[in-house]
């Protein structure tokens, strides 16, 4: 498992997880969901990573949300969701993305950030 960059921020670093630990392939669920997206709803979560990089946690509930205990969304207009949580105060590390989920299909979305997240965790040792 590895870090990928994507912003770096006054208030935050922007991190993806990439589950691959060979460097010649990459295996990040966030990175693949923003290159699928459309041009609008990349824009749409790009000005939202980059005022949270540079301003703090985004207090706006139709921007972003808690879902469940330490893990988070970023909400674009498209329905589009990109999941996180925190490290070291400063660090917002991305899990993966989905549409908008419905009904039992977001807790199914927690759960793999919940995991992504015990990844990302249990590489560091803690």
């Amino acid at each position: 498992m590895r870090l990928i960059p994507i912003m770096k921020g006054a208030k935050f670093s922007i991190l993806a997880i990439d589950r691959s630990d060979d460097a010649s392939v990459k295996d990040c669920p966030a990175e693949e969901f923003i290159t699928q997206m459309n041009e609008s709803s990349r824009k749409s979560l790009t000005a939202i990573l980059k005022r949270h990089m540079d301003h703090g946690p985004v207090l706006n509930t139709e921007k972003s949300r808690p879902l469940w205990q330490d893990i988070y969304e970023f909400k674009t207009r498209q329905n589009d969701r990109m999941y996180y949580f925190y490290d070291s105060g400063r660090l917002t590390i991305l899990t993966h993305g989905s549409i908008k989920p419905k009904g039992k299909q977001l807790s199914d979305e927690v759960s793999r950030a919940v995991s992504l997240k015990n990844l990302y965790f249990n590489s560091k040792g803690v």
